[in-house]
């Protein structure tokens, strides 16, 4: 949001991670046609390290600012009124889609675009209303640089466990069973991890949120838990090789007429 037009953009994220946070701050530098002077982040760990003696940028975040040629500013710790204005239009947008959602009759939309298209509107709306002091603040921005920063983080190395499976920011991941033992490279942006072998993408997945989950894709192991169907009772991921109802079904099916060993080897 702008200050002195109020003017917001307004972005999809699904956590508060570095790439989500460049995402959002790009989107609204290229939608006002510039940079303003500074730009103001609260305590978020993703431009701030809370933790260190000095209270200190974290080297993407302002690496992000370097680019713009922006200048940096971070509140203090519990002192949100020193980002009164957003915090206020904030709370000002959340009532604004809550009418609309109350308007429109109903919660459910049947894509992620659609329900974006929604926010949109509601956010282009109030954009309207401040056109006049917009045009006066786009007077002080800044030019934006020839392109926008790629801010996706990109790990390299990565071995691949006998379980094929790999460990990406304490979240772990399933892939092909023929790439146990070797080391793939992986591309994180604020949603999606690519996977890839040299110059080869092996796949691209969704970007897990939080921390400990796992993403496993039943068809990366299966072929392992075939060779060995006595390790298929005790294996952590389990509950990912029922993909879905139709599968949970036939393996209960195979329970009540089989031994759970031989249930087991008949479901894999």
């Amino acid at each position: 949001m702008l200050t002195y037009s109020n003017v917001e953009s307004v972005s999809l994220c699904f956590s508060e991670s570095f790439e989500a946070l460049s995402d959002g701050i790009q989107n609204a530098f290229w939608e006002f046609g510039g940079v303003p002077a500074q730009h103001r982040t609260d305590s978020l760990s993703a431009a701030v390290r809370n933790h260190s003696d000095r209270t200190t940028l974290t080297t993407r975040y302002a690496a992000l600012m370097d680019h713009y040629g922006c200048a940096p500013q971070k509140t203090n710790a519990r002192c949100a009124n020193e980002n009164g204005d957003v915090e206020s239009q904030n709370g000002h947008l959340k009532d604004r889609i809550e009418q609309a959602l109350l308007l429109r009759g109903t919660r459910d939309f049947d894509s992620r675009d659609e329900y974006m298209a929604f926010v949109q509107g509601i956010v282009d709306q109030a954009n309207a209303g401040r056109s006049r002091r917009f045009a006066e603040e786009q007077q002080s921005l800044g030019p934006l640089p020839d392109h926008r920063l790629d801010t996706d983080d990109v790990l390299k190395g990565i071995r691949v466990s006998k379980s094929s499976t790999i460990n990406i920011r304490a979240n772990t991941y399933s892939v092909p069973s023929r790439l146990i033992g070797t080391k793939v490279d992986a591309r994180i942006s604020a949603e999606t991890i690519t996977v890839m072998r040299g110059d080869t993408v092996i796949q691209t997945m969704d970007r897990l949120v939080g921390k400990q989950a796992a993403s496993i894709n039943y068809r990366h192991v299966i072929e392992s838990l075939v060779r060995k169907p006595g390790a298929f009772s005790d294996y952590r991921y389990r509950e990912e090789m029922f993909p879905s109802s139709h599968f949970r079904f036939a393996y209960d099916g195979l329970r009540s007429r089989h031994s759970e060993a031989i249930a087991d080897k008949i479901y894999l």
